[in-house]
C-alpha cells in the first residue's frame, strides 16, 4: 500500500508524527543499496534471499557492508536483502533510523512480466542533512573502484539509472598484446587528459571536459581487452551502454547525465545502431541519430568522463558520428604483426623467449600469406597449455587448421543463407503464380473471383594509429 503516516502508529513507534521521512521507490538507484545495507546493519528478522551469479561479489552492495548476519557470506552464492516489514538500522556514523519496506497496491502487468510495486520509507529523528549525507555516501561507495578490481555497470532504460552488474579483477596492461607504440599512445593520451592542467584548459576555453575514442578494426584484435586494462590502470569502473528497445533520446540523455564517477563509458558495435543514411539498423529501436550525437557531444554529461566506441566496420559509420571534436582519437586494430606474435610467445613461454622469432617465422610459413588475430593465437596457446616449447613449435600447423575450419564453417553458413534467401524468393514467385492462376480459373468459372496476392518477408601487418586533434588538444 502507499505509505500513510496514520497507519504507522504502533506502541513501539507512537511518536511517528514527530519524525521526518524519505520515500525511496523500487526504481531508484538507492533502493537496492539500502536493502543490502539495512540487511547488515539492522535488527531485522525478515530477509529476502538473492542468488548471485559467478561474477558478482560483495561489492554489489557498494562495498559498504561487512560480512555478518546479512549481506553475502564469504564463498556464498546467496546474498540477503531486508524483507518486508519495519526495522531499525544504523548508518556508518551510528545514527539510528526506522525503515518500512512495503508493497504498494496490487501486482500490475507490464510488457515484461507481472510486477509488484514496492518502496522503502526511512524515518529519522535528526536533521535531513545527516540522512541525505548517508544516502549520498551509499551511492559513492557503490561507484568506488578498489585497486585491482573493476566495478561494472549497465544502464537500465526501464528504471533510468546505472545498475551494478558485478565486478572483475583488473587486467594488467602488459597482458594485452598490442604494438608498443599503439598502447603507449593511448595510455599517455588518457593520462594527459586526466591531468589537472588539461582539466583547467578545457574549463578555461569552455570545452566539455570529456575524451572519446574509437577502437576499430578486425575482430579478435584486442579492443575489449584494452578497454578492461585501461580501466584497471586508471582505477576506473566500466559502464556498458547497451541500446535496447526501451532506450530513447531522453533515457540516453539521462544515462549520460547520471554516469558513475570515474568511469569508462563503452558503446560496443556502434555500427549496428545506424547506417550511413542515418537510418536505424534496428526496427525496434526508439533512439534517433541526433539523440546519439547529442549524447556523444557531452551535452549535460558528467565531467571528466572517458568514452570508447568500438566497431569492426568503421567505413559503415556516418561521418558525422566520428568527426573531429566528437571522437577525439581513432585507434585501428589489425591482425597480429610480428612484434605481437613474438610477444605472445614470450608471454606463454618466458623460459624460451629467445625462440620468439623462430615461432613467428614458423607461423608465417604455415599461414602462407593468411592473416591471424591475437585471439586465434591465444586459442592455440590455451589448447597447448601443457605442451613444452619444442612441442608447441612443432604444432604450429594447428593454427592453420583452425583457420581453415572457421573459414569452411563461415562459407557453409553463407551458402546456407543464400540458399534460404533463394528458396524464399522462389516460394514467393510460386505463390504469386499459383494465386494468379487460381484467380483466373475462378474468374472463368464465375466471373466474380479475384486473383489472390501473397505477402512475404524480405529481408596487412602494420598497425596504424589515426589521431584527430580537436581544440581541446592544444599543448599547454
Amino acid at each position: 500500500m502507499v505509505f500513510n503516516a496514520s497507519s504507522f502508529a504502533t506502541a513501539e513507534h507512537s511518536d511517528h508524527l514527530s519524525k521526518k521521512w524519505v520515500e525511496v521507490s523500487s526504481d531508484s538507484k538507492l533502493y537496492p543499496l539500502l536493502l543490502k545495507h539495512i540487511a547488515v546493519h539492522s535488527d531485522g528478522r525478515s530477509f529476502a534471499a538473492q542468488v548471485l551469479d559467478g561474477s558478482q561479489s560483495r561489492r554489489s552492495c557498494g562495498g559498504c557492508c561487512d560480512e555478518g548476519s546479512g549481506g553475502k557470506a564469504k564463498g556464498s552464492r546467496i546474498a540477503l536483502n531486508i524483507g518486508f516489514g519495519t526495522t531499525t538500522f544504523k548508518d556508518f556514523e551510528g545514527n539510528s533510523y526506522i525503515a518500512v519496506h512495503q508493497s504498494k497496491g496490487k501486482p500490475v502487468g507490464t510488457s515484461y512480466a507481472v510486477e509488484e510495486l514496492k518502496n522503502l520509507v526511512i524515518f529519522t529523528d535528526g536533521c535531513m542533512e545527516v540522512l541525505t549525507a548517508f544516502l549520498s555516501r551509499l551511492v559513492e561507495l557503490s561507484e568506488l573502484t578498489e585497486k585491482g578490481i573493476i566495478s561494472i555497470f549497465s544502464f537500465s532504460s526501464r528504471c533510468n539509472y546505472w545498475r551494478s552488474s558485478g565486478s572483475t579483477k583488473a587486467r594488467p596492461l602488459d597482458s594485452v598484446i598490442l604494438p608498443a607504440h599503439t598502447k603507449q599512445h593511448v595510455v599517455s593520451d588518457i593520462a594527459n587528459f586526466l591531468s589537472d592542467e588539461m582539466r583547467d584548459f578545457y574549463q578555461l576555453h569552455g570545452i566539455p571536459y570529456r575524451r572519446s575514442y574509437l577502437f576499430y578494426g578486425v575482430p579478435g584484435a584486442g579492443k575489449t581487452s584494452l578497454i578492461q586494462a585501461l580501466a584497471g590502470h586508471f582505477e576506473r569502473s566500466i559502464s556498458y551502454l547497451q541500446v535496447d528497445p526501451d532506450m530513447t533520446d531522453v533515457s540516453l540523455r539521462t544515462a549520460m547525465q547520471s554516469l558513475p564517477e570515474d568511469t569508462v563509458v563503452v558503446l560496443e558495435d556502434v555500427d549496428a545502431l545506424f547506417g550511413k543514411d542515418r537510418a536505424s539498423m534496428r526496427s525496434d529501436s526508439h533512439l534517433s541519430f541526433s539523440g546519439l550525437l547529442n549524447a556523444l557531444d557531452g551535452v549535460g554529461s558528467s565531467s571528466g568522463q572517458i568514452y570508447i566506441l568500438t566497431t569492426n566496420l568503421r567505413d559503415q559509420l556516418d561521418p558525422a558520428l566520428i568527426r573531429k571534436g566528437r571522437v577525439d582519437v581513432q585507434v585501428r586494430f589489425e591482425s597480429a604483426c610480428d612484434e605481437q606474435v613474438e610477444h605472445m610467445w614470450a608471454s606463454f613461454y618466458p623460459a624460451a623467449a629467445a625462440d620468439g622469432a623462430r615461432f613467428c617465422a614458423a607461423v608465417r610459413e604455415a599461414l602462407a600469406g593468411r592473416e591471424v588475430s591475437t585471439a586465434e593465437l591465444q586459442h592455440f596457446f590455451v589448447v597447448n597449455m601443457r605442451a613444452s616449447a619444442e612441442e608447441a613449435l612443432g604444432r604450429v600447423g594447428e593454427v592453420v587448421e583452425d583457420l581453415r575450419e572457421r573459414e569452411a564453417s563461415r562459407e557453409a553458413e553463407e551458402a546456407r543463407g543464400k540458399k534460404e534467401a533463394a528458396s524464399k524468393g522462389s516460394g514467393k514467385e510460386d505463390s504469386a503464380g499459383n494465386d494468379g492462376n487460381a484467380g483466373k480459373a475462378g474468374q472463368q468459372a464465375s466471373g466474380e473471383a479475384k486473383a489472390l496476392g501473397s505477402d512475404g518477408d524480405g529481408a596487412a601487418h602494420a598497425v596504424h594509429l589515426h589521431v584527430h586533434m580537436s581544440a581541446g588538444d592544444k599543448k599547454v
